[in-house]
Protein backbone atom coordinates (compact mmCIF):
# COMPACT_ATOMS: atom_id res chain seq x y z
CA UNK A 1 0.00 0.00 0.00
CA UNK A 2 2.90 2.59 0.52
CA UNK A 3 3.76 2.68 -3.39
CA UNK A 4 -0.15 4.41 -3.88
CA UNK A 5 0.65 7.24 -1.13
CA UNK A 6 3.79 7.98 -3.46
CA UNK A 7 2.12 8.22 -6.73
CA UNK A 8 2.96 11.81 -8.53
CA UNK A 9 0.84 13.54 -11.08
CA UNK A 10 2.40 11.39 -14.11
CA UNK A 11 1.17 7.90 -12.02
CA UNK A 12 -2.17 9.21 -11.71
CA UNK A 13 -2.92 9.04 -15.29
CA UNK A 14 -0.60 5.76 -16.24
CA UNK A 15 -3.25 3.25 -17.22
CA UNK A 16 -1.18 0.24 -15.81
CA UNK A 17 -0.89 1.78 -12.69
CA UNK A 18 -4.49 2.52 -12.54
CA UNK A 19 -5.44 -1.21 -13.19
CA UNK A 20 -3.11 -2.53 -10.93
CA UNK A 21 -5.28 -0.22 -7.51
CA UNK A 22 -8.42 -1.99 -9.09
CA UNK A 23 -6.85 -4.97 -9.35
CA UNK A 24 -5.75 -4.57 -5.71
CA UNK A 25 -9.04 -4.12 -4.01
CA UNK A 26 -10.19 -6.84 -6.27
CA UNK A 27 -7.55 -9.22 -4.67
CA UNK A 28 -8.73 -7.71 -1.02
CA UNK A 29 -12.03 -8.31 -1.63
CA UNK A 30 -11.91 -12.02 -1.71
CA UNK A 31 -10.09 -12.16 1.22
CA UNK A 32 -13.11 -9.81 2.63
CA UNK A 33 -15.90 -11.86 1.49
CA UNK A 34 -14.50 -15.44 2.37
CA UNK A 35 -13.98 -14.32 6.07
CA UNK A 36 -17.03 -11.83 6.65
CA UNK A 37 -19.24 -15.06 4.93
CA UNK A 38 -17.98 -17.02 7.58
CA UNK A 39 -18.30 -14.93 10.36
CA UNK A 40 -21.91 -14.82 9.07
CA UNK A 41 -22.13 -18.58 9.89
CA UNK A 42 -21.49 -17.26 14.01
CA UNK A 43 -24.68 -15.33 13.52
CA UNK A 44 -26.96 -18.20 12.32
CA UNK A 45 -31.27 -18.05 13.64
CA UNK A 46 -32.21 -17.92 16.80
CA UNK A 47 -29.23 -15.73 17.48
CA UNK A 48 -30.28 -12.50 15.48
CA UNK A 49 -33.74 -12.49 13.92
CA UNK A 50 -34.46 -12.60 9.81
CA UNK A 51 -34.90 -9.01 9.72
CA UNK A 52 -31.40 -8.30 11.19
CA UNK A 53 -29.46 -11.26 9.45
CA UNK A 54 -30.85 -10.02 5.66
CA UNK A 55 -29.76 -6.85 6.65
CA UNK A 56 -26.32 -7.98 7.32
CA UNK A 57 -25.87 -10.36 4.20
CA UNK A 58 -27.60 -7.64 2.43
CA UNK A 59 -24.99 -5.21 3.33
CA UNK A 60 -22.03 -7.75 1.89
CA UNK A 61 -23.89 -7.75 -1.48
CA UNK A 62 -24.00 -4.42 -1.49
CA UNK A 63 -20.09 -4.03 -0.95
CA UNK A 64 -19.78 -7.02 -3.89
CA UNK A 65 -21.90 -5.05 -6.21
CA UNK A 66 -19.30 -1.75 -5.53
CA UNK A 67 -16.42 -3.85 -6.34
CA UNK A 68 -17.80 -5.35 -9.36
CA UNK A 69 -18.77 -2.38 -10.74
CA UNK A 70 -15.39 -0.94 -10.30
CA UNK A 71 -13.54 -3.79 -11.55
CA UNK A 72 -15.33 -3.31 -14.71
CA UNK A 73 -15.74 0.13 -15.15
CA UNK A 74 -13.06 0.72 -17.67
CA UNK A 75 -13.59 4.71 -18.53
CA UNK A 76 -13.54 5.51 -15.08
CA UNK A 77 -10.15 3.58 -14.33
CA UNK A 78 -8.67 5.41 -17.56
CA UNK A 79 -10.12 8.87 -16.44
CA UNK A 80 -11.13 10.58 -13.68
CA UNK A 81 -14.42 11.60 -12.42
CA UNK A 82 -15.65 13.35 -9.87
CA UNK A 83 -19.02 12.15 -10.43
CA UNK A 84 -18.55 8.56 -10.92
CA UNK A 85 -15.85 8.80 -7.33
CA UNK A 86 -19.28 10.57 -5.92
CA UNK A 87 -21.83 8.04 -7.06
CA UNK A 88 -19.49 5.34 -5.44
CA UNK A 89 -19.02 6.83 -2.44
CA UNK A 90 -22.83 7.48 -1.92
CA UNK A 91 -22.82 3.61 -2.17
CA UNK A 92 -20.76 2.79 0.10
CA UNK A 93 -21.88 5.15 2.59
CA UNK A 94 -25.17 3.70 1.95
CA UNK A 95 -23.34 -0.17 2.32
CA UNK A 96 -22.00 0.20 6.01
CA UNK A 97 -25.09 2.17 7.16
CA UNK A 98 -27.33 -1.14 6.11
CA UNK A 99 -24.93 -3.00 8.58
CA UNK A 100 -25.07 -0.43 11.52
CA UNK A 101 -28.85 -0.50 10.92
CA UNK A 102 -29.00 -4.22 11.26
CA UNK A 103 -27.16 -3.88 14.98
CA UNK A 104 -29.32 -1.55 15.68
CA UNK A 105 -32.35 -3.87 14.51
CA UNK A 106 -30.44 -6.41 16.69
CA UNK A 107 -30.58 -4.12 19.97
CA UNK A 108 -34.06 -3.09 19.11
CA UNK A 109 -32.69 0.78 19.26
CA UNK A 110 -34.15 1.69 15.74
CA UNK A 111 -36.23 3.84 18.31
CA UNK A 112 -33.42 5.51 20.02
CA UNK A 113 -32.42 6.44 16.75
CA UNK A 114 -35.33 8.23 15.49
CA UNK A 115 -35.47 9.73 18.79
CA UNK A 116 -32.25 11.23 18.38
CA UNK A 117 -33.47 13.31 15.54
CA UNK A 118 -35.33 15.94 17.49
CA UNK A 119 -33.10 19.10 17.57
CA UNK A 120 -30.31 17.75 15.25
CA UNK A 121 -29.18 19.74 12.49
CA UNK A 122 -29.01 18.31 8.84
CA UNK A 123 -25.21 17.92 9.16
CA UNK A 124 -26.00 15.36 12.28
CA UNK A 125 -29.07 13.87 10.74
CA UNK A 126 -30.06 10.59 13.24
CA UNK A 127 -29.26 8.37 10.08
CA UNK A 128 -25.76 9.71 9.44
CA UNK A 129 -23.45 6.93 8.98
CA UNK A 130 -21.46 8.45 11.56
CA UNK A 131 -24.39 9.12 14.50
CA UNK A 132 -25.60 5.24 13.31
CA UNK A 133 -21.84 3.92 14.23
CA UNK A 134 -21.52 6.02 17.30
CA UNK A 135 -24.73 4.01 18.78
CA UNK A 136 -23.23 0.92 17.41
CA UNK A 137 -19.97 1.45 19.43
CA UNK A 138 -22.05 3.10 22.30
CA UNK A 139 -24.19 0.14 22.55
CA UNK A 140 -21.22 -2.60 22.59
CA UNK A 141 -19.23 -0.66 24.97
CA UNK A 142 -21.90 -0.78 27.84
CA UNK A 143 -22.01 -4.23 27.28
CA UNK A 144 -18.45 -4.49 27.83
CA UNK A 145 -18.34 -2.50 30.65
CA UNK A 146 -20.82 -4.71 32.73
CA UNK A 147 -17.94 -7.39 31.88
CA UNK A 148 -15.05 -5.04 32.88
CA UNK A 149 -14.03 -4.89 29.25
CA UNK A 150 -12.88 -1.75 26.98
CA UNK A 151 -14.02 -1.77 23.21
CA UNK A 152 -11.53 -1.79 21.21
CA UNK A 153 -11.82 -0.65 17.54
CA UNK A 154 -8.56 -0.27 14.85
CA UNK A 155 -10.60 1.24 12.04
CA UNK A 156 -12.92 3.69 13.36
CA UNK A 157 -11.51 6.88 11.50
CA UNK A 158 -12.98 5.46 8.28
CA UNK A 159 -16.56 5.79 9.09
CA UNK A 160 -15.78 9.89 9.72
CA UNK A 161 -13.63 10.05 6.63
CA UNK A 162 -16.44 8.82 4.64
CA UNK A 163 -18.45 11.09 6.22
CA UNK A 164 -16.70 14.03 5.81
CA UNK A 165 -15.71 13.47 2.45
CA UNK A 166 -19.15 12.39 1.45
CA UNK A 167 -20.56 16.10 2.89
CA UNK A 168 -17.79 17.92 1.67
CA UNK A 169 -18.83 16.99 -1.70
CA UNK A 170 -22.26 17.16 -1.46
CA UNK A 171 -22.68 20.05 0.47
CA UNK A 172 -19.95 21.85 -0.20
CA UNK A 173 -18.31 21.78 -3.63
CA UNK A 174 -17.41 24.90 -4.22
CA UNK A 175 -14.83 24.76 -1.18
CA UNK A 176 -13.50 21.47 -2.25
CA UNK A 177 -9.55 21.57 -2.32
CA UNK A 178 -7.48 20.89 -5.52
CA UNK A 179 -6.28 17.52 -6.00
CA UNK A 180 -3.09 17.47 -5.22
CA UNK A 181 -2.55 14.66 -8.09
CA UNK A 182 -4.74 15.69 -10.48
CA UNK A 183 -4.69 19.46 -10.22
CA UNK A 184 -8.91 18.53 -10.27
CA UNK A 185 -11.44 20.49 -7.70
CA UNK A 186 -12.41 17.55 -6.68
CA UNK A 187 -11.46 14.15 -4.51
CA UNK A 188 -13.01 11.96 -6.92
CA UNK A 189 -9.46 10.16 -7.85
CA UNK A 190 -9.83 6.61 -8.50
CA UNK A 191 -6.66 5.70 -5.66
CA UNK A 192 -8.65 7.77 -2.80
CA UNK A 193 -11.48 5.54 -3.34
CA UNK A 194 -9.59 2.50 -3.98
CA UNK A 195 -8.38 2.76 -0.91
CA UNK A 196 -10.90 3.98 1.35
CA UNK A 197 -12.59 0.93 0.16
CA UNK A 198 -9.81 -1.58 1.49
CA UNK A 199 -10.15 0.32 4.82
CA UNK A 200 -13.51 -0.46 4.66
CA UNK A 201 -12.88 -4.24 4.18
CA UNK A 202 -11.05 -4.49 7.54
CA UNK A 203 -13.38 -1.98 8.92
CA UNK A 204 -16.31 -4.10 8.15
CA UNK A 205 -15.14 -7.49 9.43
CA UNK A 206 -13.38 -5.98 12.55
CA UNK A 207 -16.86 -4.36 13.73
CA UNK A 208 -18.45 -7.73 13.03
CA UNK A 209 -15.78 -10.01 14.58
CA UNK A 210 -16.64 -7.39 17.43
CA UNK A 211 -20.22 -7.86 17.43
CA UNK A 212 -20.17 -11.63 17.57
CA UNK A 213 -17.60 -11.72 20.07
CA UNK A 214 -19.36 -9.00 22.66
CA UNK A 215 -23.16 -11.20 22.26
CA UNK A 216 -21.54 -14.74 22.38
CA UNK A 217 -19.44 -14.03 25.66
Amino acid sequence: MAGIFELNRQDITDQNTRKTIVSLVYSEWTFFETRARNLLQAFQSPILNQESMESLKSSIDQIKKIVAALRIDQQYIENENADRFHELMTNLEHTLKTFFKAYLIYENQVRRAKGSRKGSSTRTRSDSIEKLSLLMYDSIQQRRKSRGVQIQFGYPAIIKLIHFIRNLQYQEPRDIPTDYRTGLKSFGNLFTFSCMLILSFYAYNEMLEIWIDTISN
